[in-house]
């Protein structure tokens, strides 16, 4: 009896499994990696609470509708939580085996992956010149030392930017193919390759060609054959072809908080692949293990220790710039990580190869959560690799340090030329003082020459910096572990620039008015008008181009869109005012006028003359 009961009993179990919804019969029979009670060694109920307390407690704070949490090991062993909802306008609970997360400039690292899978079948070499694999196209300005395929999975290809402001794509039908996209838009060669470390979207652009000629299929075909599938990734992919839910997150500003359409840039190799936290979960495991997924070999185990290795710094205090990732080192540690920023989505993975663990830390909002939960978990967990301030200053400070240094990932663009210009941190303010240096306020004390390290709490990426010396011994970059910066004389300093950029301004719209002013009294009084009139139009058609230009931080999120256009009107109108300023002066010289108007008109050119001649300088024209 009591056999035919437990038979019974399992029948009716098997029967409601089998009549569940698919993802919660999946959830309760899933695979062996989410059924420990461990990973790696950590208890699955402390990951809970941890997860509650830091995940979960700083939704409201951050304005996020979701947010999720992956911890895995090298075992396969896998943790994953998801809270709050798929959207700010869909009340569906996020799942971390069904939504999809926009991993931005995570992507990288697919690409990165891509790459040293053709080198492991000969088809690239990292030290190739990248110009022999990018069918038929050359940097500009042509010439110069070569840039190799190392050097752009390292940042360090001296180039610019491909502009992102302006590069989104309501319809993935419009998306162009990479080759016709480069050929308009193919960052510039601006220093010489292998320096400093210079974080680009452009880059990266670059390599997803170079997978593209190498392979003979096309980007998006490559990785998803290549890596996605063979990780067992049934959701992940690139927009316009993915099918399973989108996660859709909020932009937070001063103003308040406003929902983001759906976009697809047209820089697909550098940020645009989605996935869901589970898959997430299934690469990471890879990550750690070698290259293996489940019996399968996703990639060579020597060309995944190449991408941990192969890094460059410019000290052996900073952890440096890998095939992807970034290396930082706690307590002599290496961990390895990579973020993305999606505007309303912010992520970061990161991978403890020594612990055998890795995690990725996600949410739907502008105001990101990851390295500090990141923080909170080394605290918690693995407490002699969290940050500590136990810095002790040493030596006297080298007072030649002080200057601007301007970081050097400028775009191509003129408008993203402009965009950096209203950026205070598209530059770095070093003051010297008895006790150590600030950059841009946040202090640091001396531990060696040239060498300084942030004196408060210090942050993931940025505790360390490291001052470099010409062969004359002067000071000329500045380097973290994430980026580089060149010092600038003061006079080139955006600094500068904004300051004499507004008085331009404030004389043009000055004179605008005093010219507006004696036009209408000219009609009042019946006489001559013309030199007036077109004083006041030659300074009010820049002031209209630069209310054009500046509308990009009121559009906040939406300039992905279509701020360039908006951008060629500005300098449209720029070059009008140029032509008027030009008219002025033909006007002046040929006819007589009172002198108030003369002394005007002479005021507007020159102050027009240099408010363009700023323009060109900046190139902004």
């Amino acid at each position: 009896m009591k056999r035919h009961a437990w038979l019974s009993t399992w029948l009716v179990l098997g029967l409601i499994i089998a009549l569940m919804p698919a993802h919660l019969s999946a959830a309760l029979v899933a695979p062996g990696d989410d059924a420990s009670e461990t990973i790696a060694d950590i208890p699955r109920a402390a990951l809970d609470a941890f997860a509650e307390a830091e995940i979960h407690g700083r939704l409201a704070a951050t304005e996020a509708p979701g947010a999720m949490i992956v911890v895995v090991d090298r075992q396969g062993n896998r943790y994953a939580r998801a809270f709050g909802t798929l959207g700010p306008n869909d009340a569906t609970p996020l799942d971390t085996r069904r939504h999809l997360f926009r991993i931005a400039s995570e992507t990288k690292v697919l690409t990165a992956l891509g790459i040293l899978q053709l080198t492991e079948t000969g088809r690239l070499s990292l030290d190739d010149d990248i110009e022999t694999h990018l069918g038929g196209l050359h940097l500009k300005p042509r010439g110069g030392a070569p840039i190799t395929i190392r050097h752009l999975l390292q940042h360090r290809a001296g180039i610019g930017n491909i502009p992102m402001v302006g590069s989104g794509l309501r319809d993935t039908r419009d998306h162009p193919a990479l080759a016709d996209y480069l050929a308009e838009n193919a960052p510039r060669r601006l220093r010489a390759p292998g320096g400093g470390i210079a974080y680009t979207n452009g880059a990266y652009t670059l390599l997803g060609r170079i997978i593209e000629t190498a392979s003979g299929e096309t980007y998006e075909n490559y990785i998803t054959s290549r890596i996605l599938k063979p990780l067992g990734m049934d959701h992940a992919g690139f927009p316009g072809t993915v099918t399973a839910p989108i996660a859709q997150g909020l932009f937070v500003s001063p103003d308040g908080v406003a929902t983001f359409p759906a976009v697809d840039t047209v820089t697909r190799p550098s940020g645009d692949a989605m996935m869901t936290a589970h898959e997430m979960g299934s690469f990471l495991g890879m990550m750690l293990n070698g290259g293996q997924y489940q019996g399968r070999q996703v990639i060579g185990r020597h060309a995944l220790e190449s991408l941990y290795a192969d890094c460059w710094s410019a000290d052996p205090a900073l952890g440096g710039r890998c095939l992807g990732p970034t290396r930082i080192l706690r307590a002599g540690t290496p961990i390895y990580l990579h973020g993305g920023d999606y505007i309303t989505s912010m992520s970061t993975w990161y991978i403890l190869p020594e612990q055998g663990l890795a995690l990725w830390i996600g949410n739907t909002s502008s105001v990101p959560i990851d390295n500090d939960v990141f923080e909170a978990f080394l605290k918690r967990f693995h407490p002699t690799l969290a940050a500590a301030n136990t810095t002790k200053a040493t030596g006297p400070i080298e007072i030649d340090l002080g200057g601007t240094y301007r970081i050097n990932s400028q775009t191509m663009s003129a408008s993203g030329r402009f965009f950096e210009l209203l950026i205070p941190s598209s530059e770095l303010v070093v003051e010297t003082s008895a006790n150590g240096i600030s950059v841009n306020g946040r202090r640091y004390v001396r531990i060696g020459p040239d060498l300084y390290q942030a004196a408060e709490s210090p942050t993931i990426d940025g505790d360390i910096l490291r001052f470099r010396r010409n062969e004359n011994g002067r000071v000329f970059e500045l380097h973290s572990n994430a980026r580089s910066a060149t010092k600038i004389n003061v006079t080139g300093s955006a600094h500068v620039a904004r300051f004499t950029f507004g008085s331009l301004l404030a004389a043009l719209a000055i004179l605008f008015l005093f010219g507006t002013a004696r036009t209408i009294m000219a009609f009042k009084r019946g006489t001559p008008r013309s030199l007036p009139a077109l004083s006041a139009t030659a300074c009010l058609l820049p002031i209209a181009g630069t209310l054009a230009a500046l509308s990009l931080p009121a559009a906040g999120p939406f300039v992905m869109f279509g701020f360039p256009p908006l951008f060629r009107a500005a300098q449209t109108l720029w070059v009008l005012g140029g032509i008027a300023a030009t008219a002025l002066g033909i006007a002046l010289a040929r006819g007589s006028a009172p002198r108030i108007d003369h002394a005007a008109g002479i005021l507007a050119i020159a102050t027009a003359a240099a408010f363009i001649f700023m323009l060109v300088r900046w190139d902004f024209l």
